[in-house]
This record gives C-alpha cells, structure tokens and sequence, in this order.
C-alpha cells in the first residue's frame, strides 16, 4: 500500500500476528478471538488488547491514525 508506518495499524489476534506487526514497525492492537487468551497476547506487549473491533474504532478516531482527507 506503500504507507508510512505512522499511517497504518495492524489488528491481530494471534501471537505471530503481533509479532509480525511489531517487525514492520506499526501500531499493534490484538483481539482475543483465536486460539491466545488475553493473558497470552499482553505477554507480546501489543499496543492495547481490544474486546472488539469497534473498540478498535473509538480508539483510533481522533488519533494519529484519523483521516483528516474530504
């Protein structure tokens, strides 16, 4: 997509996904909706661990991560 890493996040819910993000330099949230327990994933040190993906929303809007774009 050719992005700076500032501009993008990574959603994952996986201890490889949070990994992999964390390697590509971007923000990383975790959901606790595969086979880790939230327990497991906050060991990894994602950015936050969300209950859902519209908490996902609410956290990044007004953030670095908001398009100010019309």
């Amino acid at each position: 997509m050719d992005l700076p890493p500032e501009d993008v996040i990574f959603v994952g819910d996986s201890l490889e996904d949070i990994q992999a993000g964390k390697q590509a330099g971007v923000d990383v949230y975790a959901l606790p909706t595969g086979i880790h327990s939230k327990m497991e994933l906050s060991r990894k040190k994602p950015k936050q661990i969300l209950s859902n993906l519209k908490e996902l929303l609410l956290r990044v809007k007004g953030s670095k991560h908001s398009s100010n774009k019309s």
